[in-house]
């Protein structure tokens, strides 16, 4: 029942890894002040969370400070709401996304990427098909969405809502921020071959289609 579902079936997958939160605005700083040390300053701007511009080809306000040496930190947004520092980090495009990816996969040594739309399906509805990641019956008290505000909806920190988790542990996934994910978006989703059996190497090369693949709910 939700737009642009595919029909139900049946895939497998390698078995892989996945973060339990989701980059938090604290953590995407660190990335960008590395930049910034390490002499790429024009990468950092580039990677940098900027709101929409007032037309499709303008390039929209940065929305984190910067001090005298060049590091960024969080400030007050337009509508003056304060930022903090364990929210999911917003505003960032897919390139972006991609390149925090690479920062984490380098800092820590270990294969961190962005996952294929399968893989993060898999972490949200486990093996069972479960229609929310906790089951089946939904409350808005459990996930960041509209309905779960009195008033204005914002940005929650990443424990703020901890019965909106997977059977794998993995927070954020029905409410909150949507995710980026590694393919590019067709109306066929991700390729599934003989037998259901799911091959990333035969994914949409992101650079041949004009969207990408992003999962999960918006808290607006």
């Amino acid at each position: 029942e939700a737009p642009s579902a595919r029909p139900r079936q049946k895939a497998w997958g390698e078995s892989s890894g996945m973060r339990r939160s989701p980059v938090t605005k604290r953590e995407y700083i660190v990335c960008l002040n590395e930049r910034v040390d390490r002499g790429h300053e024009e990468t950092a701007l580039r990677w940098a969370p900027r709101d929409r511009g007032a037309t499709a080809d303008e390039e929209g306000p940065m929305l984190f400070g910067r001090d005298k040496r060049g590091h960024f930190f969080l400030q007050v947004d337009a509508d003056g709401d304060e930022w903090f520092p364990m929210a999911p980090v917003v505003m960032a495009n897919w390139a972006s996304a991609k390149a925090c990816a690479a920062w984490c996969r380098g800092r820590t040594r270990q294969g961190w990427r962005l996952p294929f739309e399968m893989e993060w399906e898999k972490a949200a509805r486990g093996v069972d098909g479960r229609t929310f990641p906790w089951g089946e019956t939904f409350n808005p008290a459990w996930a960041c969405i509209h309905t779960s505000h009195p008033g204005q909806p914002t940005l929650p920190t990443i424990q703020q809502y901890p019965m909106d988790k997977g059977p794998y542990g993995v927070q954020g996934m029905a409410g909150g921020v949507r995710d980026w994910c590694r393919d590019g978006f067709t109306k066929g989703g991700y390729p599934v071959g003989d037998g259901g059996i799911f091959d990333p190497n035969a994914f949409m090369e992101p650079s041949l289609v004009p969207l990408r693949v992003n999962r999960g709910g918006g808290w607006l």
